[in-house]
C-alpha cells in the first residue's frame, strides 16, 4: 500500500489503531524515510538519529489509538521525531562548572542568618532521626550519609531486606512528619 493516497493512509492507521501487524510495518516501511528527513537536519550521530525514529515509533505505538484524525498522523510523527532529536542533542551538551561561573553576577552569597538557619535545621533533623527506632534510624543515617545510594547498597550494608528498605523510609519520615520535624526542615 502507497501513503500517497489519502483514504490507503487513513485505513493503514485504523489497522494499525486495531493492532493489526502488517499496517504497523506498512506505515513504518512508508514514513521512516520522512522522519529519517526530518531528523537528518539536526546533524545527529547516526545511531541517535535511529534512536529518536524509534523512539518516535514507540510513542505512535503508545497514542495512536487515540489520534482523531488519521491523516494528522505523519505531521505528529515528524513534529515528534524533531523533539525526540533535539532532546538527543541536549542530552549531549555537558555542563562543566568553572570557578569563574561559581557565583552569577548579582546573587548575594549568603548571609550570616542563612547559615545559622541552615545549621539549626541540621541539628533539628539529626535529633530527630535519633529519637526514631534503631531500623529506621539506621536507614536514615545511611541515606543521609550516601545521598543517592540505591535500596540493593543499602540492602547489603544494613544487613536488610532489598523489599524492606523503601517501606522502612516511608515509615521514618511519617514518624518524622509526625513530629513536624520535616516541616521546621524545610522552612
Amino acid at each position: 500500500m502507497a501513503t500517497n493516497s489519502k483514504i490507503d493512509l487513513s485505513k493503514l492507521v485504523r489497522a494499525a489503531a486495531n493492532d493489526d501487524p502488517e499496517a504497523w510495518a506498512e506505515l513504518i516501511v512508508q514514513i521512516t524515510p520522512m522522519l529519517r528527513r526530518a531528523g537528518a537536519g539536526f546533524r545527529l550521530r547516526r545511531e541517535d538519529l535511529e534512536d529518536a525514529i524509534q523512539n518516535t515509533w514507540l510513542q505512535a505505538f503508545k497514542r495512536l489509538g487515540a489520534l482523531r484524525d488519521p491523516e494528522a498522523l505523519v505531521g505528529w510523527l515528524i513534529v515528534t521525531v524533531r523533539r525526540e532529536a533535539l532532546r538527543a542533542l541536549q542530552s549531549a551538551l555537558r555542563e562543566v562548572p568553572s570557578e569563574s561561573s561559581a557565583m552569577p553576577a548579582g546573587v548575594d552569597p549568603l548571609t550570616v542568618e542563612d547559615i545559622v538557619l541552615e545549621r539549626e535545621r541540621t541539628a533539628a533533623l539529626r535529633s530527630a532521626v535519633q529519637r526514631l527506632p534503631f531500623r529506621q534510624r539506621s536507614l536514615l543515617e545511611r541515606m543521609i550519609a550516601a545521598p543517592g545510594a540505591r535500596y540493593g547498597d543499602l540492602a547489603e550494608q544494613l544487613e536488610m531486606p532489598l523489599g524492606s528498605i523503601g517501606p522502612t523510609r516511608e515509615r521514618a519520615l511519617t514518624r518524622l512528619r509526625g513530629d513536624d520535624v520535616l516541616a521546621h526542615v524545610a522552612a
